[in-house]
Order: structure tokens, then C-alpha cells, then sequence
């Protein structure tokens, strides 16, 4: 299993042929029984980012730059408005002050994502639950762990597709990264 991890993680980041993916790491585990070391993704490959949950996963954010780039529309608009500031503010300088509030504003609420409800339990559920080592957890144990929480909160529990689409958005808001059957936890998580 671990070498699918392998295979696929390096596939999709070099965009290269499963072939020749498996050529490349086939080429390690012939080192690796010769005693060369292979490990997975550590704390150092990690996303400048963190997530804040509340303690009860009712809500939570995810505050990155990379963020911005995920609404390129609001990003395109508001740095329109911060140009117009800018431009302002040179031809009255004392407005400087005002200029600087706005233009945090705007960069601000650029670089956080609100999370709904859903996704706030997911996230904390599985950081809560990884392999503290690697901040990895299956995906089936993220499951069970997710509808034990809603059946504990006395809801329906969710279908595999339904948490699938969850861990989606996570990967999209790039989060989480999905390898295989497993789920690796990007962002750290703190719990309010």
C-alpha cells in the first residue's frame, strides 16, 4: 500500500505516466531493500496555513494565501478597490490611516475561508484521530468517526458520497490531500 502512496502522490505532482511513476519508485524500493529509507510526507512539506475549529466543530476557518486564489473574481474586484485606495490616499495623505484598514480588510478577508458546519466536525474529527506522526488518517475511519458524531448529535448519518463531496471541498481549499484511501491533514488544526 504504501508504494501505491507512492506511485500516486508522485503521478499527480510531477503530472507524470502511472508508468513511469512506478518505474521511478521501483527504483527506490530496490535501494530501500538495500537499507535506504523511504518516508512519507513530513511536518516540514506543510502549507504555511493553519484552521481554527471551535472546540464543538459548530464553525471554523482556514486562513492561507493561498486562499485568494481560490475566488480569482473577489481577488480580480478587490484589487481593483485597493488600486483606487492607493491612488486616493496619494492625493490625500491624510487618509493613510483609513487606506490601511481597508486594504487589511480586503487581504484579509481574501486569505480566510469560513467552514460550515460539516466540514468544521470533519476536520476536527480526523485531526483529533491522525497518525500523530504523519497527520494521516484512512479515509473509512474518518467515515465511521464523522456519522458516530452525528448519530451522537442525533442526526442522519451521511452516505460514503456524500462525505466524499467533504473531503473534496477540503482538497480543493487544499486542506487536506486525498492519496489513495488515505487522507493527509496539510494544515494544522487548532481547536478553540
Amino acid at each position: 500500500m504504501e508504494k501505491q502512496l507512492f506511485i500516486n502522490e508522485l503521478t499527480e505532482s510531477l503530472k507524470i505516466d502511472n508508468k513511469s511513476a512506478e518505474q521511478i519508485i521501483n527504483s527506490f524500493y530496490y535501494e530501500r531493500e538495500r537499507s535506504v529509507q523511504i518516508n512519507l510526507p513530513s511536518h516540514d512539506i506543510q502549507t504555511t496555513g493553519f484552521m481554527t475549529v471551535n472546540q464543538m466543530g459548530h464553525s471554523g476557518k482556514t486562513i492561507k494565501i493561498k486562499n485568494a486564489f481560490l475566488n480569482m473574481k473577489k481577488l480580480l474586484i478587490d484589487s481593483a478597490e485597493i488600486a483606487l485606495t492607493i491612488s486616493e490616499v496619494i492625493a490625500t495623505p491624510y487618509f493613510i490611516p483609513l487606506a490601511a484598514l481597508i486594504i487589511w480588510n480586503k487581504a484579509y478577508s481574501n486569505i480566510k475561508i469560513d467552514l460550515d458546519q460539516n466540514h468544521a466536525i470533519a476536520i476536527k474529527l480526523m485531526w483529533e484521530n491522525r497518525d500523530i506522526e504523519k497527520d494521516w488518517i484512512n479515509e473509512n475511519k474518518a467515515f465511521d468517526l464523522f456519522n458516530q458524531n452525528r448519530k451522537e448529535r442525533n442526526q442522519n448519518s451521511y452516505i460514503l458520497d456524500d462525505f466524499i463531496t467533504i473531503l473534496t471541498d477540503l482538497d480543493k481549499m487544499q486542506c487536506i490531500k486525498k492519496i489513495s484511501s488515505d487522507i493527509w491533514l496539510i494544515e494544522e488544526v487548532k481547536i478553540k
